[in-house]
């Protein structure tokens, strides 16, 4: 975070012990009260992070800072000058964490000249580049990251811990090295001691937001599928479910972020860069959107190419859904026809042998890819159903088969967030929806009888519905 020049002064003006109130600093400054807020929200923000007294209003709606002369006079030194280096750290920094920026909103925030600003794009670009990472305009006014994701991840932990005496690698063994105890230990091991442990340590020395995305990129990196694949083939599996059902609930936060953060970056993709839409690009987010919900389980299933571009095609059609935007609507009546008339062509090449109207809703192209799917490697149907309510999920299924089906529970199951895996054995496939605070209310329903299409695809939408929309 960065104070500007403003913000510095509207510090300054408390340094005597002085009260004011938000007229007064208005007045003082020739600034809206909105302008003002913003400076005291960021100020407040330096303050906290520092772990000083911030801006606070009395009774009689004055401001004041109830801080050390010596503390005060720390803090405005230490932002008054940004050397280029700093500031090349500063927009990295950003640039990382939100992978797109508005240069006028940069240039707002920091009060730099145009040229300035220029010259330090210029010097981020050719350091990101160094890493592998590159950047482009995706408008005359904003700068992107392009990237593997992987790549911009760990670059930013790296970057957010050159603040710290911290090591990513060490960072990164000391948890996985306490996980690993976990597995080991003959009794119950409460992996809730490691996360407190590792929290008392660690997280003192980051501001909470920035540990926040730390841990969530640590904890990406540590739970591997290698990994939980590697201690659950050395017969480990009864110890293993209990430790995989606490770790589960100790990481579901850590998941949901990284589970929302995966999401957003696919939404980026299809939205934010719709004047050049690239199949194969979303095709490898999409993959790696899979190889990271298959690091949170122990399952260990290779897809198929053509089930991840229906995957892929799905969730881009769910995306653009939500934020309303119809995807095959006349040219005419959009302003980015040639973005649908593209998606649309992009759909045609993915699935050359479909009827064009087929395509008329990507939707009604992901059904078809993934029943070929299911049909071609299966010659049973497991449908592992994740809800609290299992009477209404059988309830569901049975409903959507017309009644004609007997469904049996054979087998319990852990799993959680969301999961689209195959099980071990060939002739099953896994369908989860949603989080659930108990594996006991996991249920694996087997359909002992065959399947038309019509009616894996109507429990498949059914599902999808569910947790998509």
């Amino acid at each position: 975070m960065f104070i500007n020049k403003r913000g510095l002064e509207i510090l300054s003006f408390f340094s005597n012990g002085s009260k004011h109130t938000l007229k007064e600093i208005c007045a003082k400054f020739s600034c809206s009260s909105r302008m003002i807020r913003y400076d005291i929200d960021n100020i407040n923000y330096i303050l906290k992070g520092n772990n000083l007294n911030m801006i606070q209003k009395n009774s009689y709606n004055q401001l004041y800072l109830d801080i050390s002369f010596k503390d005060l006079s720390k803090i405005i030194s230490d932002y008054s000058n940004l050397s280029p280096e700093n500031r090349v750290f500063y927009i990295q920094l950003r640039i990382l964490s939100e992978n797109k920026i508005s240069v006028p909103e940069l240039s707002k925030h920091l009060e730099f000249s145009k040229e300035t600003l220029k010259f330090d794009l210029r010097e981020t670009s050719k350091l990101l580049k160094s890493s592998g990472i590159l950047t482009t305009y995706s408008s005359p006014s904003e700068l992107m990251l392009i990237g593997e994701e992987r790549s911009i991840r760990r670059l930013l932990m790296e970057t957010l811990l050159k603040t710290t005496s911290l090591n990513f690698s060490s960072l990164e063994q000391d948890l996985k090295r306490s996980i690993q105890n976990c597995l080991k230990v003959v009794s119950p091991f409460k992996l809730n001691e490691i996360l407190k442990k590792f929290e008392t340590e660690y997280k003192r020395k980051f501001l909470k937001r920035d540990f926040d995305r730390i841990f969530c990129i640590l904890c990406s990196n540590v739970l591997r599928a290698e990994f939980i694949t590697e201690n659950y083939e050395l017969g480990l599996k009864p110890k293993f479910e209990s430790v995989h059902a606490e770790i589960k609930n100790n990481f579901l936060d850590i998941g949901i972020k990284l589970f929302d953060y995966e999401i957003e970056s696919i939404r980026e993709i299809i939205i934010d860069n719709h004047r050049s839409f690239n199949r194969d690009k979303l095709y490898i987010k999409t993959k790696f959107f899979i190889e990271s919900l298959k690091a949170r389980t122990h399952f260990n299933y290779n897809f198929s190419d053509s089930f991840i571009e229906g995957l892929a095609t799905h969730i881009g059609e769910t995306l653009l859904r939500k934020d309303k935007i119809a995807i095959f609507s006349k040219a005419t009546e959009k302003e980015d026809s040639k973005f649908f008339h593209h998606l649309r062509n992009t759909l045609l090449e993915i699935f050359p042998n479909y009827p064009e109207e087929d395509v008329a809703y990507v939707y009604s192209v992901f059904k078809d890819p993934l029943t070929d799917f299911i049909f071609q490697n299966s010659s049973s149907i497991h449908a592992v159903l994740v809800t609290n309510n299992t009477s209404l999920a059988r309830s569901m299924i049975v409903k959507n088969l017309k009644n004609n089906l007997n469904i049996e529970i054979t087998e319990i199951l852990p799993t959680y967030l969301f999961e689209i895996f195959g099980s071990n054995s060939k002739d099953s496939l896994i369908i989860s929806t949603e989080h659930i605070s108990d594996p006991g209310d996991c249920r694996v329903f087997k359909v002992s009888e065959t399947l038309n299409q019509r009616d894996v695809q109507t429990i498949l939408c059914g599902l999808y519905d569910r947790f998509f929309m």
